[in-house]
């Protein structure tokens, strides 16, 4: 014979007309096939759909209702009925069998059912105490509303998802025999509040009046003021990285909130730049310059105010030159004369006398006019120090 499951079992007693072995066909005689055959099948068949979530369910909000081929005669204590949930509740919620009086749906304790305790398209089953219909299994919220226990031990707990809303003990729970909960911390109302420490709440370690947790330094009265002495706003420093440290701007001029930069608005101003006027503000500009000390009245760098820029500049100097010896110098030109019988002649073409000596005569001495000396220039297009680039930043 085929199981429950087939099509040719019916909660219909007369529809069971299958040949033999899987019903009783029509024709045979009644001495041969007493009704009571058919109405076994039937009456099986119910139970299996009963029982194995084969019944239609629909709801409307809270009112679910449960459909089966036949009806059951009466809500009978102990009859069992499971079905897939059509929709997820949102609260208390209600039960009725081929329109047969609606019935209060409970937890298994009776206690009425809170929103998500039914999950549409989860399987459940129902049983039927007298007067209401109880979950023997939920669809969502393991709930252990109501549950007490005076001990509880257990070796290995493995869970995924466990909602509580109170679990009332008179002495205590361990695992592995460690003391995992104990009524000298069972919370507020006598429930389990799993976010106690050694008996506090997680405020009380937030508290800085209990010398624990973080606190923002706005709210702790002195201590920007304090900070603020060690580390003043306006205070500019170098760093090796390409960016600006926490608490710090990068001095390259840019316009930042008078608001949001208070402290250091307060302590510059405007004396780098007024942003936009109103809201905005600009720090130093410090990219690829050197600091230089404020002269203040000392008279090394005299004329000048606190943020004011210098352009590159050389002191004065001068170049000097030197020569072997100084003065006019001469120059020279001697004629000879030479025998009678030279073939040199005197100036115009006269022949010397013949047969007298030579002789050497200075003809005059001149000096060298005035002229100059060049000196030809070196170097680049500034004047600067051996030097390494580093950040510059300012606190805010």
């Amino acid at each position: 014979m085929v199981d429950y499951t087939d099509p040719r079992w019916n909660e219909s007693d007369s529809q069971n007309t299958s040949p033999s072995p899987n019903g009783i066909a029509p024709g045979q005689a009644p001495s041969a096939v007493p009704a009571v055959i058919r109405a076994g099948m039937g009456a099986q068949k119910r139970a299996f759909d009963r029982e194995n979530a084969r019944g239609l369910c629909t709801n409307s909000g809270n009112a679910y209702a449960l459909t089966y081929d036949v009806p059951p005669d009466d809500y009978y204590k102990g009859a069992f009925f499971s079905f897939f949930v059509s929709a997820t509740n949102t609260g208390a919620a209600t039960l009725s069998i081929n329109g047969m009086p609606a019935k209060a749906l409970t937890q298994n304790n009776g206690s009425a059912l809170t929103a998500g305790d039914l999950i549409a398209g989860v399987p459940i089953t129902v049983t039927y105490d007298g007067t209401k219909f109880r979950l023997l299994t939920t669809s969502a919220n393991q709930s252990f509303a109501g549950l007490s226990a005076t001990s509880v031990s257990a070796t290995s707990v493995t869970a995924t998802s466990v909602a509580a809303t109170t679990v009332a003990a008179t002495t205590g729970m361990t695992i592995n025999s460690l003391p995992v909960f104990t009524t000298a911390n069972d919370g507020a109302g006598s429930g389990l509040d799993s976010d106690k420490l050694d008996g506090q709440e997680g405020s009380w370690y937030q508290a800085r009046a209990n010398h624990t947790g973080t606190q923002d330094v706005a709210t702790i009265s002195g201590l920007q003021a304090i900070l603020d002495t060690i580390v003043p706003a306006s205070t500019v420093i170098y760093v090796a990285q390409a960016t600006a440290p926490t608490g710090y701007l990068a001095a390259n001029g840019a316009a930042v909130s008078r608001t949001t930069y208070s402290r250091l608005f307060t302590a510059i101003g405007t004396t780098f730049g007024a942003g936009d006027g109103s809201n905005t503000f600009n720090v130093p500009d410090l990219r690829g310059e050197f600091v230089r000390g404020l002269d203040s009245g000392r008279g090394v760098d005299s004329g000048r105010t606190l943020g004011s820029a210098q352009s590159s500049q050389n002191l004065a100097h001068s170049h000097g030159g030197a020569t072997a010896s100084n003065g006019p110098w001469g120059l020279s030109v001697t004629a000879y004369t030479s025998t009678e019988d030279s073939l040199e002649t005197q100036a115009g073409g006269t022949p010397y006398a013949q047969g007298k000596p030579k002789s050497t005569t200075t003809m005059g001495t001149g000096t060298v006019p005035a002229h100059g000396h060049s000196i030809s220039s070196d170097g680049g297009s500034e004047a600067r120090p051996r030097n390494v680039a580093l950040l510059a930043c300012i606190k805010v």
